[in-house]
């Protein structure tokens, strides 16, 4: 607004240049003599009204930002507004108000006008200006915690004081989203900028519990709006709580959207794009078959946590995402849970000589693929054992017809493969062949083993027990230097 103010104060000045603003009009409808450098030079004023000063493209000025009631009333003495004629003369519109009538009106009106102006400028420069605060959730969380006094000091800064006179200063660094990628950057600007006074607090909606970790492990302080998790620490002191609230701030209608069951069909279809940097709501309703509604509010919600980049507009607005592993968090933290695990055993010599078993599974004609640790390490090969195989397959087969197919039975204990089975089957939408590498597992029954997609194995593995955790890492590396 200011910008646009400033231009239209300079097309004023050079429309004074070309010869001022007309005075309003005469009774015979006729226009005042234009502006010259002559008239100028003598001290004349054919611009304006008998004792009045010129204008100098004020009223130009004043009617492109005035009200509608305004731009009628200038229309109506000067014959313009915008460049375009609105009104006519009051004379030609019938009536016998004399020029100085006319005259009175139109100089209060612009100079009404120009106060307002004055105050329009006031307030877009008094914005301008204004120093970023602390947001209101941040603060109604830390009055709540026991043990500290809290006080806002200026800006995002704020001071936390404990028992024992001990004063701390920390400073607010506000995020949607933070991946653990993106954590460790900001420890390591933190530690490089030598600041020991002023310590960083993050405060994001909710992080996932390996970015608490990062944060735990280089010592800084977080606070979360959706949880309410408080986290502080500075030398002699380790507060952590978790405020319980009615008023905690909660998402809007478009973030209500989980990244679940066919919802999480569009985090698949995004993290599985060949073209990241240039993503079309049409091509991924067209890939997921779930509703353009649907996919356009998931879109604004991941926009809005900066993990989507909206470009263009109209036909031509696309997406690009800049943040391949909050997304990944955030799916892994919202994707539903498996609804049905069944425990099989089949014999065979070893682990990796059951996987060459599994392609009898075709003659199901189901969807199934290897899915959660086992396929995460044919990804991204971890563990120096090959894990038991885990199988996703459509929910409406019995799974004892699973283990007749395979020559096994169900069993409670001692299982070496496990069935995963939920209803809708989305987790089998990005389903491929697996092509291994030399000597791998499945080499014997290459191309005939089905298996999820990587950012799937992903968020099946990252809390799984024991080492599932360090394969689905490995595997979140590999997606993301991929990417860049």
């Amino acid at each position: 607004m200011y910008l646009h103010a400033e231009r239209l104060l300079a097309k004023a000045g050079r429309q004074g240049a070309r010869g001022g603003v007309y005075p309003p009009e005469r009774s015979g409808g006729g226009r005042g003599p234009v502006c010259t450098s002559e008239a100028r030079k003598t001290g004349d004023a054919p611009c304006a009204a008998p004792g009045q000063r010129p204008q100098r493209g004020l009223v130009s000025l004043l009617v492109r930002v005035s009200a509608p009631d305004f731009q009628g009333r200038v229309a109506a003495g000067t014959g313009r507004c915008g460049g375009k004629r609105r009104m006519h003369s009051s004379r030609s519109a019938g009536g016998d108000a004399s020029r100085n009538d006319r005259q009175t009106l139109f100089t209060f009106t612009a100079m009404n006008m120009f106060t307002e102006l004055v105050k329009i400028r006031f307030l877009v420069n008094l914005g301008m200006v204004v120093a970023p605060t602390i947001p209101d959730w941040i603060t109604r969380l830390l009055h709540q915690v026991e043990g500290i006094s809290f006080t806002p000091i200026d800006g995002e800064s704020f001071k936390v004081s404990v028992p024992g006179g001990k004063h701390y200063t920390f400073t607010v660094r506000s995020f949607p989203s933070l991946s653990r990628e993106k954590a460790l950057h900001l420890i390591t600007s933190w530690k490089d900028s030598n600041s020991t006074r002023i310590r960083p607090i993050v405060a994001s909606r909710k992080l996932a519990p390996p970015t608490r970790d990062i944060l735990r492990q280089a010592n800084l302080s977080w606070i979360e709006a959706e949880t309410g998790v408080c986290h502080f620490v500075a030398p002699g002191i380790l507060i952590e709580t978790t405020i319980e609230e009615h008023g905690r701030q909660q998402d809007s209608d478009a973030t209500k959207i989980r990244l679940r069951d066919r919802s999480g069909l569009i985090a698949e279809a995004v993290l599985t794009s060949p073209r990241a940097d240039e993503l079309r709501l049409s091509s991924i309703v067209k890939q997921t078959n779930v509703s353009s509604g649907l996919a356009s509010r998931l879109f604004r919600r991941l926009t809005d946590l900066a993990i989507l980049t909206e470009q263009g507009a109209g036909p031509n607005r696309k997406w690009k995402l800049t943040d391949l592993g909050a997304l990944l968090d955030l799916w892994a933290q919202e994707e539903r849970e498996v609804e049905r695990v069944t425990g099989l055993y089949v014999w065979s010599r070893s682990p990796a000589a059951l996987y060459d078993k599994l392609p009898v599974l075709n003659d199901l004609k189901v969807q199934w693929a290897l899915a959660g640790v086992s396929a995460a390490n044919l990804y991204a090969p971890t563990l120096t054992t090959t894990p038991n195989p885990i199988v996703r397959i459509d929910a409406s087969v019995p799974a004892s017809r699973v283990a007749e197919v395979l020559g096994g039975e169900i069993v409670q204990k001692g299982a070496n493969l496990h069935l995963w089975q939920t209803k809708g089957n989305a987790a089998l939408y990005k389903v491929a062949p697996w092509v291994t590498a030399h000597g791998g597992i499945g080499r014997a029954s290459e191309g005939l083993l089905q298996i999820v997609s990587q950012p799937r194995a992903y968020i099946e593995s990252i809390t799984g027990p024991g080492r599932t955790p360090d394969v689905a890492q490995n595997l979140r590396e590999r997606m993301i230097a991929s990417n860049v």
